[in-house]
């Protein structure tokens, strides 16, 4: 296995893995990465660290991030004395009642926020500036205002009122399987490494292969049929055999095994979801 690399800046020190080297195939109660760290494995497969919600995890159905919307929309408030500044790598920003798994009550340093993204000067006829999430302060009530830290500072000031803040959770700190979420509205992370309950961590393929995924029993079975798509339930169908428009689907990648007229393949995908 190649050494991992990591796109997520995070305060925590981390438990060391497993002594036997499953790789990516393993899940456990113990947080070992930050959420969103990922390995490339020899052969170009990538792998991204998660954390397991409700209903858990099948390793034959796509997951997605289905749990948590953005923090929503809104003008900056005051901001704590330091931050909101050019130069500053902190900013203050409202939640709301209902953002989060938790009706707007984050501790600090929450897994759901560090990683995820925030865009500040998103309003109208402003410049936007979108950073990572390294930190946050706690929120003593539901919603209220949050400080939070970002990985690199701010080109311009923040204004009162005025300037647009909206965030978004680190989408990998919350995720389900299509099985049991079943809905046209999320998307698809990639297919889970193994079966596994929920409250655990565990990896997610997002790229490489070849892999397989449940389907429909029809995948590849027209000439040049050779795109695999997500269905609302995480099970896979190739273009053709698409009810409406193809183009709105979410592609999962394509098909690596040879298929014939009428008769459908595995499906073995080559992943390319990242």
């Amino acid at each position: 296995m190649s050494s991992p690399t990591s796109n997520v800046v995070t305060p925590r020190v981390f438990v060391p893995s497993n002594t036997v080297d499953y790789g990516p195939y393993y899940a456990d109660t113990v947080q070992r990465h930050p959420l969103g760290h990922y390995i490339d494995l020899d052969g170009g497969s990538r792998f991204r660290y998660v954390y397991v919600g409700t209903g858990g995890l099948q390793s034959e159905f796509f997951c997605c991030f289905a749990a948590c919307k953005s923090l929503r929309y809104a003008a900056a408030p005051a901001q704590v004395a330091g931050a909101g500044v050019a130069g500053s790598r902190t900013v203050t920003f409202t939640v709301h009642t209902d953002d989060g798994p938790a009706a707007g009550l984050f501790v600090a340093d929450s897994p759901y926020l560090i990683g995820g993204r925030i865009v500040i000067g998103n309003g109208g006829s402003q410049h936007p500036e979108t950073r990572t999430i390294t930190g946050n302060t706690a929120t003593t009530s539901s919603g209220g205002s949050m400080t939070v830290t970002l990985n690199y500072p701010l080109t311009a000031s923040v204004t009162a009122a005025t300037t647009g803040i909206e965030a978004n959770l680190n989408p990998y700190s919350y995720v389900t399987s299509g099985n049991v979420t079943q809905s046209g509205y999320v998307w698809f992370i990639g297919l889970p490494a193994v079966t596994c309950d929920a409250g655990v961590y565990t990896w997610v393929q997002t790229r490489g292969g070849p892999t397989w995924a449940t389907s429909d029993n029809n995948t590849c079975n027209s000439a040049g049929d050779r795109r695999i798509f997500i269905q609302n339930n995480g099970s896979v169908i190739s273009g053709d055999d698409i009810t409406g428009d193809v183009s709105i689907q979410q592609c999962a990648g394509d098909a690596v095994d040879m298929s014939s007229s009428g008769a459908s393949n595995a499906p073995f995908i080559m992943l390319h979801m990242e």
